[in-house]
């Protein structure tokens, strides 16, 4: 059987191919608001330390399948991974309502988080697109997800994400299991999103932000 290649990685941290996969970006959700999507540094510790408390005790047990995660060392984590961590920030203070990070490789575990104010906007979808781009430019073929059933956000995510994904029950777990790569399908989806956000932001009279939709993966 063939194995995938390494990551192209240098002492943990991504290529300059992988990191211009995950330059700052501006967003369009589809109700036509903004976020800015960038990759977390060891700084963004405080506000991912924040970010978690203010998740609802819910929230972070579909995140962490527990109720008494440590926060301190969750943030630690989520800002430093050995692997790659994005933030969805808002508004003039960067106030983070959205996480994602992959971790490892072949296949590396992927994970979310979302402010319950604004789960039900896209926030998670976005950042599965732009994580699987930067993963795939770093040379890693799959992700997996572990999901709670009960929680149908995430479920619903990955089954309209347009990747095609297998799943299999572990424990009282799903496992998903998709390719990095945007197949024309995921591709396709992301584009659609992207549309009917710009017309929801055109019909609250805002100008469009500069922004950078994923690439085709150069393979």
């Amino acid at each position: 059987m063939a194995h995938p290649p390494p990551p192209r990685t240098v002492g943990g941290m991504l290529t300059a191919a992988a990191a211009a996969a995950v330059q700052e970006t501006d967003v369009v959700l589809r109700d036509g608001s903004t976020l800015h999507v960038r990759p977390t540094t060891a700084e963004d510790a405080p506000g991912l330390r924040a970010f978690l408390t203010s998740l609802s005790e819910r929230s972070r047990w579909f995140r962490y399948f527990s109720a008494g995660v440590n926060l301190d060392h969750a943030a630690h984590d989520a800002a430093a991974p050995d692997g790659l961590s994005l933030i969805a920030v808002h508004g003039p203070e960067d106030t983070i309502v959205g996480h994602g990070t992959y971790v490892g490789a072949g296949p590396a575990e992927v994970a979310f988080a979302v402010a319950d104010v604004w789960q039900g906007h896209g926030i998670a979808t976005i950042l599965l697109a732009h994580l699987a781009h930067a993963a795939s430019e770093a040379g890693i073929e799959a992700f997996k997800a572990t999901v709670l059933p009960e929680n149908r956000r995430m479920l619903k995510v990955f089954h309209d994400s347009g990747f095609p994904v297998s799943v299999s029950q572990v424990d009282d777990c799903l496992e998903f299991e998709f390719p990095t790569s945007l197949s024309r399908e995921a591709r396709e989806r992301f584009e659609d999103r992207q549309r009917a956000a710009d017309r929801a932001r055109a019909a609250r009279g805002r100008p469009q932000p500069a922004r950078r939709r994923p690439r085709r993966p150069s393979r």
